[in-house]
């Protein structure tokens, strides 16, 4: 995950990145799949720096996930060798357990065939 200023002139806005990485059993699946998704985000006029860090750290990646996973199944539905599917991500709980990584995505956990 990353989160950037689009545009350093907006100090309220931000853009955070959710990439994920798939590699389903090869002798099933032969293929390798790595999605990444970026979602702006505003913050209302008033809001502390450091409150809209932690919402972009905290609550912008578990409000972009469901999205990874629909695109992930929307991409694979159709491929020859059969759709992925990610089982729902508690995000918060991976996020707490790991940390922020300063650009380290949580593991893909439940990937399923």
């Amino acid at each position: 995950m990353s989160i950037t200023r689009p545009d350093e002139s907006l100090p309220n806005m931000s853009e955070v990145v959710v990439d994920a990485t798939l590699t389903p059993d090869p002798t099933r699946q032969p293929y390798s799949l790595r999605v990444s998704l970026s979602g702006v985000f505003v913050a209302p006029e008033g809001t502390e720096s450091a409150e809209f860090e932690t919402f972009c750290k905290k609550a912008a990646p578990v409000i972009l996930w469901p999205y990874v996973r629909s695109l992930v199944s929307a991409v694979t539905t159709d491929a020859p060798f059969g759709p992925i599917r990610l089982d729902p991500l508690n995000m918060t709980a991976v996020l707490a357990e790991e940390g922020w990584k300063g650009g380290d995505p949580p593991s893909s956990r439940g990937a399923k065939e």
